[in-house]
């Protein structure tokens, strides 16, 4: 799992200090072609704003003045909950959409130092400025959900990707106590590594890469005992103002109602499923 939050300036960066997904790190060759598109994809998302490469077929203007055109009218807003629910149970209590949401943590557990391990981020596609992509390398084709309905774009990967991390400049408060700032959060699969030749030696019944714009996240921070809620706001958008504000409410109800996490040991999932 890789994500592309937003800098304080607007433009999306990836997590750091990583460049890699720690699992590629592990079972990849370092001169493997699935290792060379991560390196390629972290690339693409550290480059500075408006400097992502050649124009996406179809649209004549460079990519830095398609971000100008849409202009900076889009916003965090984020809202602070006291308290340390338990992880799992709050998951399961905001009843996150299965077929498009993400659970994301700092570190694996075994902590080395004191700040891994620190936060958790939960979120889906349900709200009002969400999108869910999903890409075939055969096709080099896309398949995007909105809140206003489907369509489908055909280009290469890492070109879309450039134009998306082009053209949603984002305004992040300066006093977010977190680096997370929303923004493209997503899977990709071993099937990229095939994305020059359009042939994967093997396919996937799964989507080969698949990405969340996401619009809203819980994060828990567990050392500070607190929950940040981020909303993304368009200005152009007035109702996406009272959808968030609605989200805080009724998020905030959710955690406060969630009791906090026991020295017991949780129960052993059921027989058959890995956890």
């Amino acid at each position: 799992r890789r994500s592309c939050p937003h800098r304080r300036d607007g433009s999306a960066t990836p997590p750091e200090p990583a460049t890699l997904p720690r699992n590629c790190a592990r079972n990849c060759h370092p001169r493997s072609k699935f290792h060379a598109q991560m390196h390629r994809f972290a690339r693409v998302c550290r480059a500075p704003p408006g400097d992502h490469g050649p124009m996406i077929p179809g649209d004549e203007r460079p990519r830095a003045s398609r971000a100008q055109h849409l202009g900076p009218h889009r916003r965090v807003e984020w809202r602070r909950v006291e308290g340390a629910p338990d992880p799992e149970r709050l998951h399961a209590a905001l009843a996150l959409d299965p077929r498009a949401s993400f659970w994301l943590d700092s570190s694996d557990a075994g902590a080395v130092t004191a700040t891994d391990g620190r936060i958790s981020i939960m979120g889906d596609a349900s709200g009002p400025l969400a999108e869910v992509l999903r890409y075939d390398v055969t096709t080099a084709r896309w398949d995007v959900r909105t809140a206003a309905g489907r369509h489908t774009v055909r280009a290469a990967f890492h070109d879309h990707l450039r134009s998306l991390l082009a053209s949603c400049p984002v305004a992040v408060p300066e006093d977010l106590p977190v680096d997370f700032a929303l923004g493209w959060v997503g899977a990709l699969g071993y099937q990229l590594k095939d994305e020059g030749t359009r042939t994967p030696t093997h396919r996937s019944p799964h989507p080969d890469a698949a990405l969340i714009l996401a619009d809203r996240a819980v994060v828990l921070d567990h050392a500070s005992a607190t929950v940040l809620l981020l909303a993304l706001v368009d200005d152009a958008l007035p109702h996406t103002a009272s959808a968030a504000a609605e989200w805080f409410t009724r998020t905030s109800a959710t955690i406060k109602a969630t009791p906090p996490a026991t020295a017991e040991p949780p129960e052993p999932p059921p027989p058959g499923l890995v956890r």
